[in-house]
């Protein structure tokens, strides 16, 4: 994945799902939706660099694996180690 073109500054919605489980956008991204725990779940967040900071720097009480959509692209959980090691070293692309 080319990270340098990811939308840096482009609002990201966060979720939580159990390991081996894919989210299907239309019921999972639903920032109204209530789904188990961490609350929120979804979380909506200003930009994608807030959103990877929370997913890899914040401790998490749970076993479930960050997904992160930017627009209509969904970065899975490997994709989001990617993201913000680029992040960590480069800044907003």
């Amino acid at each position: 994945m080319d990270y340098s073109s990811l939308p840096w500054r482009s609002s990201a919605i966060v979720l939580w799902l159990p390991e081996g489980e894919e989210p299907d956008e239309a019921r999972h991204f639903n920032v109204g939706a209530n789904l188990p725990p961490p609350h929120p779940n979804p979380e909506a967040w200003w930009e994608l660099g807030q959103a990877l900071i929370s997913v890899r720097t914040v401790t998490h009480t749970h076993d479930k694996l960050p997904w992160i959509k930017i627009g209509e692209a969904v970065l899975r959980p490997d994709e989001i180690l990617g993201a913000y090691e680029f992040f960590k070293h480069h800044g907003y692309g």
